[in-house]
């Protein structure tokens, strides 16, 4: 816990950003993408259509789980190094995209 915050609900945040800015890449190629919240599935769409996707960027699909799992009873309370991780990990998302997209 960090000032009253669990780290899933941060790792979920990060998951997000990391969603959103694979999906941006979608939007720039004028891909169409589902409507689902596994970065596994999205970039394996993305590559398929042609986008090259670096290593550090299928890391990514490890923060699927904080999409939907952190929200069910049961789920594994999060550490700070496993959130620490998560930011990483959404963090090289967003510079990915924004490499792609020419921002």
């Amino acid at each position: 816990m960090w000032r009253g915050l669990l780290y899933e609900d941060l790792c979920y945040q990060a998951q997000q950003a990391a969603e959103k800015a694979i999906k941006a890449v979608f939007i720039s190629r004028n891909i169409p993408y589902p409507y689902i919240h596994s970065i596994n599935t999205l970039l394996t769409i993305l590559e398929n259509g042609g986008v090259t996707i670096p290593e550090r960027i299928w890391n990514t699909s490890t923060l699927s789980i904080y999409a939907t799992g952190t929200r069910y009873p049961g789920f594994e309370p999060v550490t700070k190094d496993e959130y620490l991780e998560a930011v990483r990990f959404a963090g090289e998302a967003v510079s990915w995209s924004e490499e792609i997209i020419g921002h």
